[in-house]
């Protein structure tokens, strides 16, 4: 059995301010990191040093870590992972990392896992513990860090088929949970001739704040996995799946990913399986949002491949795009997907899936973080901001109109724009004689991105060849004078007045004057 307090190797370390509410105060938005000699905390916003410790760093080694939520795994550069383990998980208060522990002894086989805990405030380390190996028996039981939870640091004990909850102030036991009658722990080391040399453990189980996942090799090789409530350690569901070579668990957000070589299935937080899809020697990727969990079928092309969001409360499918591939991420409320075949970058809309803009090749990084800052109607209107839009109902004032037309004025009704363009000016504007007389119509047809495109459009509406060359130009729709076309730059706008050719070539001087200015 492991009592955390009698494998102490640290002094628990005197609280500086031991207040009882700055005891339960979470520490967050702290970047610690170590150079082996001294492990330094400072605040991630503004640097300012919080404390520097050197009774730690033997600990904590080359460190470079950040807490950004009261209850998560801290994020850990990805050059520290490829060098040695390091699992770091932050309660709020306490930081814990996983390190491993090498022997001294060339005949000594696998390595041990030494979890450490510091307060996050003070720097002072407050316990230690030091497993067994992983084939050790249950005198000296290997364990490892799962992850924090509901102000708990959570460990898996294989040999004791056991799942802790440890006590983040002093490593005290607070919940335990023993594994299903016929299952064992995934962590422990594999028959299977596959297994890495360098790391016997086969797959570690995880927690997060909202969930604690155990994963389990239970009777006829089945795969199992456990979902654990953080706070209490009581069982909220299991599931059983057909035997699988060398899976691998991801947990975020309470979703847990489980993948093998061949097949991909998402639980959520209650245990609905999102999805369960046999996979063809690619690699799938996910992203977990507030409301669904996105996935990708790689640059992989087949049927039923693309990409899908999936809701996490029904695990219906939202929407769908069979025609995309790529490594799907998300940034700035948006989903993209970068394809290594095409070398193209694509952003998408995560309501409805519709692309907002694609890049090609080649791409910088500046190209991709417009892309992903841009509003979401931005590929809507062709990548050009509602700025550039003009209002219609200004490039034709009613009292000009009315004082050169000789009419007694205009009643002006704006024509509200397409909700997706996301524009805050009317996309037509109609002036109505107060008595008998014709209706002029201003009509926005698009802004375009270029004059050559402007051009294109404009021969196109007119049928009179345009020239990118010119500033403007000017057309009649189908050899009738009664609705011109006119082009300033990438604007093209319409003006209607049937019926009466000398209003509308009043109209038509006003809006042009207009445009020019």
């Amino acid at each position: 059995m492991i009592v955390a307090v009698a494998l102490l190797t640290v002094p628990a370390g005197t609280p500086a301010l031991p207040s009882r509410v700055l005891e339960n105060s979470p520490i967050i938005g702290t970047h610690i990191s170590g150079d082996g000699r001294t492990l330094t905390a400072r605040v991630s916003a503004t640097g300012r040093v919080l404390w520097k410790s050197t009774q730690a760093s033997p600990f904590f080694g080359r460190t470079d870590l950040w807490t950004d939520e009261p209850e998560s795994a801290a994020r850990t550069r990805e050059d520290f992972e490829d060098a040695e383990r390091k699992a770091a998980t932050f309660t709020g208060r306490h930081v814990a990392i996983e390190t491993e522990v090498e022997s001294d002894t060339p005949d000594d086989p696998g390595t041990r896992r030494r979890i450490t805990v510091i307060d996050a405030l003070t720097g002072l380390p407050t316990w230690s513990i030091l497993s067994g190996r992983p084939a050790d028996d249950q005198a000296r039981p290997f364990f490892y860090l799962m992850g924090a939870a509901a102000g708990r640091f959570v460990i898996d004990v294989p040999v004791l088929r056991v799942i802790r909850a440890l006590d983040p102030r002093d490593g005290t036991i607070m919940w335990e949970r023993r594994l299903p009658g016929d299952c064992v722990s995934a962590a422990l080391p594999s028959t299977d001739p596959r297994t890495y040399d360098d790391d016997p453990i086969q797959t570690y189980s995880l927690a997060d704040r909202n969930l604690v996942v155990a994963m389990t090799r239970c009777a006829g090789r089945r795969t199992a996995l456990t979902g654990i409530d953080p706070t209490t350690g009581r069982v909220r569901w299991e599931q059983r799946l057909p035997p699988s070579d060398l899976p691998r668990l991801s947990l975020e957000r309470g979703v847990s990913v489980l993948t093998s070589p061949h097949a991909i299935t998402i639980f959520d937080e209650n245990g609905l399986i999102l999805t369960d899809d046999l996979v063809y020697h690619y690699s799938p990727s996910w992203r977990i949002t507030a409301g669904a969990v996105i996935v990708s079928d790689g640059d992989w092309r087949g049927p039923g491949s693309g990409v899908r969001s999936i809701s996490r409360s029904s695990g219906r499918i939202m929407w769908s795009r069979p025609d995309l591939s790529g490594e799907v991420g998300t940034a700035a409320g948006k989903i993209y997907l970068s394809s290594e075949e095409g070398g193209t970058l694509n952003v998408l809309d995560p309501v409805d899936g519709h692309t907002l803009r694609t890049l090609s090749a080649p791409l910088t990084e500046k190209d991709i973080g417009a892309a992903l800052a841009a509003p979401p109607d931005w590929s809507r209107r062709g990548g050009v901001p509602a700025a550039d839009w003009p209002d219609p109902c200004a490039l034709l004032p009613a009292a000009e109109l009315a004082a050169r037309s000789g009419t007694g004025g205009y009643t002006v009704t704006p024509i509200p724009a397409p909700p997706e363009l996301g524009l805050t000016t009317p996309l037509a504007c109609e002036f109505a004689t107060e008595g008998a007389g014709t209706a002029v119509t201003v009509s926005v047809v698009w802004v375009y991105p270029s004059i050559e495109k402007a051009a294109e459009r404009m021969t196109k509406l007119t049928g009179d060849e345009d020239s990118p060359n010119a500033a403007r130009h000017l057309g009649y729709f189908y050899q009738e004078k009664e609705v011109v076309a006119v082009r300033e730059g990438r604007v093209v706008v319409t003006v209607e007045a049937f019926g009466e050719p000398a209003l509308l070539r009043h109209a038509l001087r006003i809006t042009g004057e207009r445009l020019r200015k």
